[in-house]
This record gives structure tokens, sequence and C-alpha cells, in this order.
């Protein structure tokens, strides 16, 4: 027995729908980044320039194994960095984090730049 032509085409939609949401969704296109980014990007630029090389190693290494996935988390060394980026931008602190500091965050996992320099804030 033959076939309607609408029946069909019902048929043919349903059948695509199902094979639509099989696949993985495409997604969004990513914004250009903000100007407060580029600000951002260029400070964490300059500190890493400035840091030793094995610690500066440790963030681009980390920053290079980042999945773009909102779920993933830096290691606690990294976030520091951007915690001292943050408050070169923000507070207006000097962007320097010396290697004798950056060894102290690396000993102890625990260690938290709660307190402000004497000299620099």
């Amino acid at each position: 027995m033959p076939v309607s032509t609408s029946t069909g085409m019902r048929s043919l939609i349903r059948r695509i729908a199902k094979l639509e949401a099989r696949l993985l969704p495409v997604p969004p296109p990513c914004l250009p980044p903000s100007a407060e980014d580029l600000r951002f990007q260029d400070a964490l630029k300059r500190l890493l320039e400035r840091m030793e090389p094995q610690h500066r190693s440790l963030v681009v290494e980390d920053l290079n194994n980042c999945t773009g996935r909102l779920d993933y988390r830096f290691n606690p060394f990294t976030s520091i960095v951007f915690y001292y980026v943050s408050q070169h931008l923000n507070a207006h602190r000097p962007l320097e984090l010396p290697g004798a500091v950056a060894s102290i965050y690396l000993e102890d996992p625990d260690a938290r730049p709660e307190h402000d320099c004497a000299d620099c804030g």
C-alpha cells in the first residue's frame, strides 16, 4: 500500500529530528574579549615575563592545559598568579611576584595572600 506524501513527509521530519537530537550541540561562537579581558591578559603577560622561569612554566603549562570548559580548575599556584594580577588592576598594587614569595605558595598549597606587604601593600 503506498504511503501518502504527507505521511511520508511527517515520517521524514521525525527521522531528521531524531538524528539532530543525537548530534552534539554546536557551541555558540565565542564573544570577542572585552576591554577588561584584554587588560587582564596584558597584565598577566607582563607578570609572567617578570617571574622566575620555573614558576612561569608552571602557569603557562596550566594555561595550555585549560580545556575551556566551565568546570576546569586551574592549579592553586595559577590562581595565586591571577590574584596578583587582579590586585594590580583593581587595587593598583605592584605587579610583582618575587621568586621567594612564589616558592612559598608552591611549598605550602594552603598558603594564601592574606596579609599585605608593609612596604608596598
